[in-house]
């Protein structure tokens, strides 16, 4: 109550004609999806994400009626896994780290591993220059969907790595450095910020490149 208006009445009106419409439209999609693989009797989903309304309302159809589910997973790992993948049979985990750290070691995460990888695997490998070595840092990003994200993040990340690579610098040790930005990136940003805090690593020692889509 704020001088004699009563605003959790106002936020609640607001609040349920939203619900009102998502919960029809829910039960709508509900209706639909029951219809659809009632005819035709699927003995698997196999998902990326278990984001959007109507993705969850399948993969719930899938669990209510004990058909397996096996989830890839997308890569973007911004939710808690008390969220994700629960509904999940099995889980395609990239690697052992990301079981026992996101997964929580949950029994349903089996390590397979990122079918994209297997593409390095016939690469030849470089010979490491170890007394002059070439450090590839790609920069943070800003989520604007993730409430644990904040716009200042990417260059807070890249300050930090930047900082130890001034102090190993200044300990005598040559390198050079390539700092990837994304396409959207804050180039120019980057360019401000490298030669005000980190004039002895600019150029020859460090080079700004936009990463290609």
């Amino acid at each position: 109550m704020v001088q004699d208006v009563d605003l959790a009445s106002l936020l609640y009106k607001m609040i349920f004609r939203i619900i009102e419409v998502d919960v029809s439209s829910a039960c709508s999609d509900i209706k639909s999806i029951e219809r659809f693989f009632n005819k035709r009797n699927p003995v698997l989903m196999i998902p990326v994400t278990d984001l959007w309304m109507r993705n969850s309302l399948i993969m719930s159809y899938f669990h209510k009626n004990e058909i397996p589910i096996y989830f890839i997973i997308n890569g973007l790992l911004f939710s808690s896994f008390w969220r994700e993948a629960k509904k999940a049979t099995f889980i395609n985990a990239y690697s052992k780290t990301i079981r026992e750290n996101y997964f929580k070691s949950s029994p349903k995460a089996e390590v397979i591993g990122d079918p994209r990888m297997d593409y390095y695997g016939d690469i030849e490998q470089r010979e490491l220059d170890l007394k002059n070595p070439t450090i590839t840092i790609g920069t943070s990003g800003f989520s604007p969907i993730d409430l644990n994200s904040f716009l200042a993040v990417e260059f807070e990340f890249i300050y930090d790595v930047l900082s130890v690579l001034k102090s190993i610098k200044d300990e005598g040790h040559n390198f050079e450095i390539i700092l990837k930005v994304r396409p959207n990136g804050y180039l120019d940003q980057y360019e401000s910020l490298v030669q005000e805090f980190f004039l002895i690593l600019i150029f020859p020692f460090i080079r700004m490149k936009v990463l290609k889509r």
